[in-house]
């Protein structure tokens, strides 16, 4: 099935994606130094740009959600479901 685009249905579907991640990963020669970002914050993914630097005392049993400025929220359990009928 074809899902054809338009202003209403654009080609991707929004989805929520957790990153446990808060460092990149060196990749190729260590003196190509080329990292890969695995904490999902980088405007140039996939490459590493620093932005896991905010990351840093983020507590593992809290879910985060960050803004298009980097800016930091945390999501309550009650704030986790979508409302698109996935979670149960």
């Amino acid at each position: 099935m074809q899902i054809k685009s338009n202003y209403l249905t654009p080609n991707y579907m929004a989805r929520l994606v957790k990153h446990t991640a808060k460092a990149p990963i060196q990749v190729g020669k260590k003196e190509d130094n080329l990292w890969i970002c695995q904490c999902g914050l980088s405007k140039k993914l996939p490459f590493c740009d620093g932005s896991h630097q905010c990351a840093h005392d983020e507590t593992d049993d809290k879910l985060y959600e960050y803004d298009a400025d980097g800016k930091r929220k945390e999501i309550k359990a009650d704030d986790e479901c979508c409302g698109g009928g996935c979670c149960g």
